[in-house]
């Protein structure tokens, strides 16, 4: 009914461990106040998870929000 304080809560109810970002290497980020999990994309750089395309549009960074 509430989303997770940390991504680690989901573990192991939903994920037997947390995916790693897959441009970074490093745990995907989280933002709890909004709701977003988000990777850093193909710049490497962590934007806050602010869309620099419109969403699914580039196969290389798909974005959707789970809100």
């Amino acid at each position: 009914g509430h989303p997770p304080k940390v991504l680690s809560d989901l573990v192991p109810g939903y994920f037997t461990e947390l995916p790693n970002d897959p441009y970074s290497g490093k745990p995907l980020n989280y933002d709890v106040a909004r709701g977003l999990i988000y990777s850093v994309g193909t710049d490497v750089r962590d934007n806050g998870g602010a869309l620099t395309h419109i969403p699914l549009s580039d196969s290389r960074e798909p974005t959707v929000s789970i809100k």
